[in-house]
């Protein structure tokens, strides 16, 4: 299917037109892509062989071709959604220092560190690094302050 969308984002609609052009169905076509009435593209994407014939698909052959179709999918949506971080040695220097000062502060008792301090030209970039790595609410207040 050619769709401006990457297919995590399709509608309903697309993923049944979608699954309509898919060549080498053997099983009636509209009989199939009924059974993807209630499929969005990000779930299409997480499907397996199970999940295919969870939809009532049970024809070992186009069971095959649905698998493959979806795999092939997956792969072009994971090469048009890489994700790039970018590295900055202050940055990092910055993380490895907190983490380095916060263990030899918990060995000797030292009181909490406050997070470190980052040069307000590089602190988009830290945050941005610091989201990455370290995901959740404790990691921004151990590193930013939030």
């Amino acid at each position: 299917m050619s769709s401006e969308s990457p297919p995590r984002d399709w509608s309903r609609e697309q993923v049944v037109a979608w699954v309509g052009q898919i060549p080498n169905l053997v099983q009636a076509t509209d009989f199939v892509s009924s059974k993807f009435a209630d499929v969005t593209g990000t779930e299409l994407l997480l499907f397996g062989r199970e999940d295919v014939k969870d939809l009532g698909i049970t024809r070992p052959g186009t069971v095959v071709v649905l698998v493959d179709a979806i795999q092939k999918l997956r792969e072009d949506d994971a090469e048009s959604s890489t994700t790039f971080i970018e590295h900055s040695e202050y940055c990092f220097g910055k993380i490895i220092d907190h983490l380095r000062l916060r263990t030899k502060s918990k060995i000797s008792g030292v009181p909490e560190l406050a997070p470190p301090k980052v040069r307000e030209v590089e602190r988009t970039r830290y945050k941005r690094i610091v989201d990455f790595y370290f995901p959740g609410e404790e990691a921004a207040a151990e590193f930013l302050g939030a």
